[in-house]
């Protein structure tokens, strides 16, 4: 028996580190996905709240490219490191609730799709999971073991949490359900600690509400009434394969056993109910949700933490539960290597071109250095001129241009990035730079940049400027091999 215990405790210590090290080497070999190009634009634009999101991406960006370097790698640090603050609550948690099951659900956070893949990306997900995990440890403290002071940590982290995103708020909600509906918790609501906790929440998102009533509240907007907006979708169906694709069939089966008097007898009746509601009722929510819109596939990421210690629980109880995810660990990392290795390296070829667009597997620090090399051209006589770049998408090719630019002077520091505008003046939105470029194009030279062809000969631009090339391409190639895989398309012009 003592050899079988630590023969399995062996299995589950190299699966996490493994996985710790496949994530590891990835940070840095692939460029910057678009979305985390833009959050570096944040970075570059420190503020107490933008469009999209609250700011504490920015400043964990910030952070660590002032550490590490304007690189890939630097950019990613964030990711990880709220991935393992994630893990040392979850450990704790769970430890707390039976003693000997933490490493299962690290070992859970570490094999799970949605919390590796998660963490090789920096995006506002990775912070919100971290302040999850945080509020998660300390209300569980405070309603099931009625620790007082343990209301002020599950402030602080649902403040910070706020300032990651505001999709935190469930936990808000359903804390308060808890304590209305449970009996036991009423007395909470006579007590003052709930109530501080609540003046630290506050007193942490304060500086995001600043932020919003001094820009007409457009992010609350872009994130609560928007999303109600538009044609009805119906994605229960989607949602429910997200649930199977995030948590695994196992992880499924898992989750219907703490519902089921034979299983869940193996925890106390006030660990029951809390895990029992802290999971279900933010899912309760997206399920609502998607019976009228779309849902994306990273918002119910975070709510999925709950169960988690559960599902560790069942672990540590039930070898053959466990025996099943021993095995289905290597499994998992299998298909991750494959994926990140696929994305990373461009081969198979036919496997990548069927898995992923070709925007996610262009060079975009190649691409960068071609447009470069063009507006360089015009900046020498006889011309001499400082031409401007002005991508007409919303965000994507402009944040890919500001950060490799920005790479490229770093090591380069003869070579300073040319200005970069939105395309606003020409009817395309562009999210927070609609903000941030505020400079006035009339009068001077503009390098166009498309990915679709026909959108540089639309009205707005035709009416606008006087074209002084003809329409030109650039290759974006593999980040490996080199191969062509999408054009982009530029015109250089003279805005009237």
């Amino acid at each position: 028996m003592l050899a079988a215990t630590h023969r399995f405790s062996f299995y589950v210590q190299a699966i996490f580190w493994v996985s710790l090290c496949v994530r590891i080497f990835f940070l840095g070999n692939h460029d910057l996905l678009t979305e985390e190009a833009y959050y570096w634009n944040y970075s570059t634009h420190l503020d107490f709240g933008y469009l999209d999101h609250p700011p504490m991406v920015a400043v964990l960006i910030k952070g660590f490219t002032l550490l590490l370097g304007q690189n890939e790698f630097a950019v990613r640090c964030p990711a990880l490191l709220c991935w393992g603050i994630s893990a040392y609550f979850m450990y704790r948690w769970t430890e707390l609730i039976q003693k000997g099951s933490g490493k299962f659900s690290v070992l859970l956070l570490s094999i799970l799709p949605f919390f590796f893949l998660n963490s090789c990306v920096t995006t506002p997900d990775m912070p919100l999971m971290a302040a999850w995990a945080g509020a998660l440890y300390y209300l569980y403290q405070a309603l099931s073991q009625h620790k007082a002071q343990a209301w002020y940590g599950a402030g602080i982290c649902i403040g910070l949490g706020l300032v990651a995103k505001y999709s935190i708020a469930l936990l808000i909600m359903t804390t308060g359900l808890f304590l209305i509906f449970n009996r036991e918790q009423r007395a909470w609501l006579l007590r003052k600690e709930p109530y501080f906790a609540a003046v630290l929440i506050l007193v942490l998102f304060s500086p995001v509400i600043y932020w919003n009533a001094m820009h007409d509240w457009m992010s609350f907007s872009f994130q609560s009434t928007r999303r109600l907006q538009g044609k009805l979708y119906f994605s229960l169906h989607q949602l429910l394969g997200v649930l199977i694709l995030f948590l695994t069939p196992l992880g499924i089966i898992g989750c219907t056993k703490l519902f089921q008097r034979s299983h869940n007898a193996i925890l106390t009746v006030s660990t029951k109910k809390f895990i029992q509601v802290f999971t279900v009722s933010p899912l309760l929510v997206f399920a609502v949700f998607s019976c009228f819109r779309a849902i994306k596939l990273d918002w119910i990421g975070p709510s999925l933490l709950a169960v988690l210690p559960w599902l560790a629980c069942l672990m540590n109880q039930q070898r053959t539960v466990l025996q099943h995810w021993l095995r289905t660990g290597p499994a998992l990392i299998c298909g991750y290597v494959l994926i990140l290795g696929c994305l990373t390296y461009g081969q198979p070829a036919l496997v990548n071109q069927k898995l992923f667009s070709p925007v996610l597997t262009i060079s975009w620090q190649e691409l960068t250095q071609s447009f470069y090399q063009v507006a360089a051209s015009l900046s020498k006589p006889p011309s001499q001129t400082q031409p401007i770049f002005v991508p007409l998408d919303t965000y994507r090719i402009e944040s890919e241009l500001n950060f490799y630019q920005r790479k490229q002077w770093m090591a380069h520091p003869n070579l300073p990035p040319f200005p970069v505008h939105h395309a606003g003046m020409f009817g395309i939105r562009g999210l927070m730079f609609e903000w941030w470029d505020t400079n006035d194009l009339h009068g001077k030279t503009v390098i166009f940049i498309s990915k679709e062809k026909n959108t540089l000969n639309s009205d707005s631009i035709q009416t606008t400027t006087q074209p002084l090339s003809p329409i030109m391409s650039v290759w974006g190639k593999s980040q490996t091999h080199g191969a062509k895989l999408i054009p982009y398309y530029y015109q250089i012009a003279q805005v009237l």
